[in-house]
Parts: structure tokens; sequence; C-alpha cells
């Protein structure tokens, strides 16, 4: 019997067919960069200051300017060793009933009372209009603002465990056609809805259906593309991600209230909607459900459309179907196992607050936030090519290691220079933090990012409020925490080769010998070492061809 693998290199492994289908479902990342960190403009803070009816008034009869106006009004605060305006408190005075007058200059207020804003707030709008100054939440109601990105989360965690089931269940294309469904519906209700506590409900729901379809697609592309083809379409499918990022400021430097915006993030969901008609479902998942005929008919159509011919296409079977299935206690059940599988996460967990607080806090030292976060976004490119190119040629610890100490220490300085270079190690930090998230193994790495997400607002707050400076080098600590983690990992075995025979030491399983020459992406990654061959684990075991699988 023949594996859709032997089927798939026939048909073509990334021919014209694949190449469309991956297009066509890269365009899934745009609209989820918006989703993931659209918070930076649909929530951004202005500068803001208490509002007075009777301060309001002075100012337009004299024609204050607003620096002068909170001169004379505000009581001054110690902000980052920096004296500037209050912006939660103000004088417990009547200006009506005071001797303030046009031409006042100075006041001497040190011995008035103090006491919160009692009417509301002012906003230096700057031509942006966001939920933060539609439902004030700013001062002691600032925190909604973080639960506007938490609650985002956790719909991406629990979406991360459903649309699993899901599309294991009912299949990957209908997984994906009904979080569009969703996200539409969802999507639209966020961007009219008047109440606050509806807007986090709803972001739960649009984070549930944006993770879920997301997913949906990339474990798609996956697995419709041949063996060799897997690892770069998977980078760079994320690598649309940052264009979508890259896409985000333009988009919001237009648009500048949050609805609509959010309008406009949702909108390309309709339009994925057409995707019933343009992509087809995972042939791969078809034969795990015993759909073998519906999954030739597909490949058929794959193989036309490259320009290919099915020789035989008699009989198919489950490559997967002589193995045991695997399960989240494989990945505890042995010790060292273990040490790799608490590593990982704890990795992956620190990338991911890092990630968010970076990216999420741009702009909070007074830049310009386009283009901050412009540079932010152009510099997530970089890191896609330097995976591609060096996985292969110095392995996976090295790379990951690396990019934790530069991200690290480019944190730390931070604290030490002045403005303008600290655009440049922003630029390193935002390189290799995103190097460390693609570098990390899939598998629960989804589901810990999504806690990293709903975890990561509270502590960048908090650093925030003590003083903005502190942010990044604080964020510092947690790669270099990493670095010596990832020095206890142990290089992955399972490696592609590009000689014509084994390394010495090496075993290789193949069906045939003949498979090394001729097809070395596709075989190689079951090249284990010695001791590995000896005592196989049963996610080794399922690499192996199926021929070699039943002598195990």
């Amino acid at each position: 019997m023949r594996t859709f693998d032997d089927l798939l290199e026939e048909a073509g492994g990334f021919g014209r067919s694949q190449k469309r289908i991956f297009l066509l479902l890269c365009m899934v990342s745009l609209p989820f960069a918006g989703v993931y960190v659209g918070i930076v403009f649909q929530g951004f803070t202005p500068d803001h200051w208490c509002r007075d009816s009777a301060v309001v008034g002075l100012r337009r009869a004299c024609s204050w300017s607003l620096l002068h106006s909170r001169r004379l009004t505000l009581p001054p605060v110690n902000s980052s060793a920096e004296l500037q305006h209050s912006s939660c408190e103000q004088y417990e005075v009547d200006w009506n009933n005071t001797e303030i007058t046009c031409d006042t200059q100075e006041l001497n207020l040190s011995e008035v009372a103090l006491t919160t804003c009692k009417d509301g707030w002012e906003y230096q709008y700057e031509g942006r209009k966001s939920f933060v100054t539609e439902f004030d939440l700013v001062c002691s109601d600032g925190w909604y603002v973080d639960m506007y990105q938490a609650s985002l989360n956790v719909g991406f965690l629990v979406g991360s465990f459903a649309f699993g089931f899901f599309a294991d269940r009912f299949g990957r294309k209908i997984s994906f056609l009904v979080s569009n469904v969703l996200n539409v519906l969802a999507g639209m209700a966020l961007a009219l809805t008047p109440n606050y506590v509806s807007i986090l409900v709803l972001r739960s729901v649009f984070g549930f259906g944006a993770k879920g379809g997301w997913m949906s697609a990339y474990v798609l592309v996956t697995e419709i593309v041949g063996v060799e083809y897997r690892r770069t379409v998977g980078i760079l499918y994320e690598m649309f991600f940052s264009v979508g990022v890259l896409i985000l400021p333009l988009l919001a430097y237009f648009i500048t209230d949050w609805r609509w915006l959010q309008v406009v993030i949702t909108a390309p969901y309709i339009l994925f909607l057409s995707y019933f008609w343009f992509i087809p479902e995972s042939p791969r998942w078809l034969i795990s459900q015993n759909k073998s005929s519906k999954a030739l008919e597909i490949t058929e159509a794959i193989a036309k459309e490259n320009n290919r011919k099915l020789k035989n296409t008699e009989s198919l079977c489950d490559d997967e179907g002589e193995c045991s299935s695997a399960s989240l206690l494989d990945l505890v059940r042995t010790p060292n196992m273990r040490k790799n599988t608490l590593i990982l996460m704890f990795n992956w967990f620190t990338s991911a607050v890092v990630y968010q607080g970076l990216i999420m806090r741009v702009g909070i030292t007074g830049g310009n936030v386009y283009l901050d976060f412009l540079l932010s976004a152009l510099v997530e490119f970089p890191s896609a090519f330097l995976i591609l190119l060096t996985i292969e040629r110095i392995g996976r610890r090295v790379p990951f290691a690396a990019a934790n100490i530069v991200a690290g220490a480019s944190c730390l300085i931070t604290a030490f220079i002045p403005d303008k270079p600290l655009q440049v190690c922003s630029c390193l930090q935002e390189l290799n933090v995103e190097t460390e998230l693609s570098l990390l193994c899939s598998g629960l790495r989804r589901w810990w990012r999504a806690w990293a997400g709903w975890a990561s607002p509270w502590p960048t707050r908090w650093w925030c409020l003590l003083t903005p400076s502190c942010t990044r080098p604080t964020s510092g600590t947690w790669p270099c925490q990493c670095v010596p983690l990832c020095v206890m990992l142990e290089e992955s075995s399972r490696r592609s080769c590009s000689t014509d025979s084994p390394p010495s030491g090496w075993s290789c399983h193949s069906s045939s010998s003949e498979r090394w020459r001729l097809q070395p992406e596709v075989r190689c990654c079951c090249c284990l070492k010695p001791e590995e061959f000896l005592s196989p684990t049963p996610s080794m075991i399922s690499s192996f061809p199926t021929e070699k699988r039943r002598t195990w």
C-alpha cells in the first residue's frame, strides 16, 4: 500500500496548486496581526488631565495655550525624575471664586489640598479617538485597558484547545470557515456595542475565533505540502503576520476612530468565507478519517494543477495507522522529555511576555507611535530569514541562546543610552525576540503564548507606573534567565541531510538505500543517533516510514 507522502511526491510537493493555497491562507495572518496588536492604536492613551469647566472657560476667554493653562491650574508631580503636570489629580479649589485673571503668570497653590478628577478628563487627542478616550479609561480605571488585551488572550487560550479538537473531529477546512463566521459576527458587534463590559466579552469571542482560524489554516497549509517544505512554509506563514503588523500603523494613521479601525480589521474575514470554493480539505485528515477516495480525488486535482499525473491510485493507507497516537503525557513521560518540555515552556512564556510588553508599550516614552510601531514591524522580517539560514547549518540551540542574549542585552542597555540610539536597541530587541518566538518548537507553544498574553499586561503596567524608562531594562532580565536553560537543551537529532550517505555513526531509517540519495529531505528526518536508534520514543517512531514502524 502507498502512503500519502508517496502520492504527494508524484503530485508535486510544492507545485502550483500548493503555492496558490499557501498564498491564500497566508492572507489570514494579515488581519490576525490587527487582532493581536491593534490595541496599540485602538487603546491609545493620549496625554490627559483633569477637566474643570471653570478652567476651560478661562482658557477660551483669555486665549491661553494648553501648556499655560495646565501650568497654572494643575499640580506638579515627579515622574521619571522629571517634573510634570498631574494627569489624575487637581487642586480642590473653585476657580470662579479666585483672583486669577488673564494676565496671571504664576500662582502659589502649595497649601491647597489635592483631589481626584471630578468632572472627567480632557485629552490631547492628536486626531485619534480610542476606546480609552470614549470610556475615560485612565488613572484608577486604566487597568481596564489591559483587560481588553487580557480578554483577547483568554479567547486565544480557549480557542487553541477548542479548535484543535474541532479540526481533528470535523476537518481543517470546516473549522477554518466556522471560525471566520464567528470572527465576522464578533468583530462587527465589537465595533458597534456601546458598553465596555460587552466589548470585553466580544473581544474574548473574537480572540476565540481568530486564533482558531489562524491555527486551522496553519495546519492545513503544512499538511498539503511535501515534508521537505513544511518548515519553510510554516516560517513564511508566520512571517505574513509581520506583514500585517507593518500594514497596521498605515491603516491606523488614516483611520483615526477605533471603531472604524475594528471594522477594517474584521472585513477580510468576510472575504475568507469565499475560500470554501478555493481551498480543499486536508487529504491527510481525510485519510485519517477513512475517506481515502475523497483524499485521492483532491490529490488528483492537485496533480492536475501541477501538470503532473498520478501513476497508481488503487490503494492508499494512513501512514500513521500503525502508530499509537501521541498525547500530552508523552511530553512528561521520561525525565529527559520533562526537562526539555519545561525549559521550552518557560522560554516560550518569557519570550511572549517580553514581545507583548515591548509591542504594547510602543510610544510610551513620548515618541511618534506610528513611526515607532513601523520600525518595530520592519525589524521582524530578518528573523525569518535568519532562522532559515541558520537552523540547518548550526542547529537550533545556538541561535536560540544567541537570540536571548542579544535581546536581553539590548533591553538592559537602554537604561544607559540617550533617546536616539534607543531606537537601534529597540530594533535589536524586536528582531531577537521574534527570532526566539519562531525558533521555539510547536506543540504547547500556542497555549503558553495565550497564557503569556493574558499575564503580560499586568507586569508591564506596573513597570510603566513606576517609571516608563525602566520597562525595557526590566524586560531584559527575562531573556537573560533563558540563556542557561537554552544551553541545557539537547540539539535536535532529527535533521535533514545534504550528503549522499548518512553521517558517520548515524543510522537512517529508510525503506530503501536509494531513498537517501533520491529524496534526502523526505527521509532524512528519520536520521537518528545510535543510542536513539536502540530505544526510540513514541514521537520518534511516529516520524518513521510505515515500513519501519512495523518493526518496533
